[in-house]
């Protein structure tokens, strides 16, 4: 399904703006004792369990949303998936406010008003203040400059505890960056990362990998939420991403990125979380990281 071109095209332009993360070497990656000591808590995957060569998430996250603030996708992105863990690991489906992240992260990067934001200030902003019910302070409803009420501060939100692991680390390979993702989405830890958004890709939620004859729209971030190894995306292979620009996007708001933009880094800035409770309830499996 295609969005409607003339009354979209300038939505969804407004709503790109993610930035990369600068390398840090404070990220915990994948070898990092704290991340190895919560996934070795986790039960290894049965061999005999599925197709591994086909992972699907979509039926652990809340219905999608039409995130159309700039540059509210990327908080939108981590929101999903603190959601999807509630969900599938907590059985709590409470909607979480993008809105509240989104404002956190900016006085994390000390800017009123970026014009773009990156990952790392999302999850500072997630565990410094936490993330309330969107309830309590709906996008798109407030005030320009309005400030969240002074009580959302004060929640003893568990989110707080969050670890944030960033799965492509300096000088890696998208090879090997793409191996990682699966083997994470294989274990039910879906992904979320950033993209320079081809222009062909605004509306219909086809990605076609043809880097010398497409144009960058701006950086926008997305969720992976599965793969499948058969799909033919003018490649073979491609990863199942979630959108927060409405059903109208896409395939009901999803859409399949070709493996090709992973392995050519044109896809980065790859990045998935854990927490105590989430790891204590058994609902997902240690990532086969070899």
């Amino acid at each position: 399904m295609q969005m409607n071109r003339a009354a979209s095209i300038c939505d969804v332009r407004n709503s790109l703006g993610w930035r990369p993360s600068l390398p840090d070497y404070r990220d915990l990656g994948v070898d990092s004792p704290e991340v190895s000591d919560l996934l070795e808590r986790l039960k290894a995957r049965d061999r005999n369990d599925g197709d591994d060569s086909n992972v699907d998430l979509r039926e652990f996250f809340l219905p999608i949303r039409e995130q159309l603030e700039h540059p509210g996708g990327v908080a939108q992105a981590a929101v999903d998936l603190i959601e999807y863990f509630d969900v599938r690991c907590l059985g709590r489906m409470v909607r979480l406010s993008s809105q509240f992240v989104l404002h956190s992260a900016r006085a994390v990067m000390d800017e009123s008003t970026p014009e773009s934001v990156d990952f790392r200030s999302i999850w500072k902003a997630v565990r410094r203040f936490g993330v309330p019910d969107e309830r309590l302070w709906r996008p798109n409803t407030q005030a320009a400059g309005e400030e969240p009420p002074s009580y959302l501060y004060a929640f003893d939100d568990a989110c707080r505890s969050l670890q944030y692991i960033r799965l492509d680390r300096r000088n890696q390979s998208g090879k090997k960056t793409l191996r990682t993702v699966r083997k994470f989405l294989n274990a039910g830890f879906p992904v979320a990362f950033g993209i320079g958004l081809p222009e062909s890709s605004l509306l219909t939620g086809t990605f076609l990998y043809r880097p010398a004859l497409d144009v960058v729209a701006r950086g926008h971030a997305l969720v992976a939420v599965g793969y499948d190894d058969r799909r033919l995306c003018a490649t073979r292979g491609a990863l199942l991403v979630r959108n927060s620009w409405g059903t109208r996007w896409g395939d009901s708001g999803y859409g399949w990125l070709p493996y090709s933009f992973v392995e050519q880094q044109l896809a980065v800035d790859f990045w998935t979380v854990v927490r105590d409770d989430w790891i204590d309830s058994r609902e997902l499996s240690r990532p086969a990281l070899g």
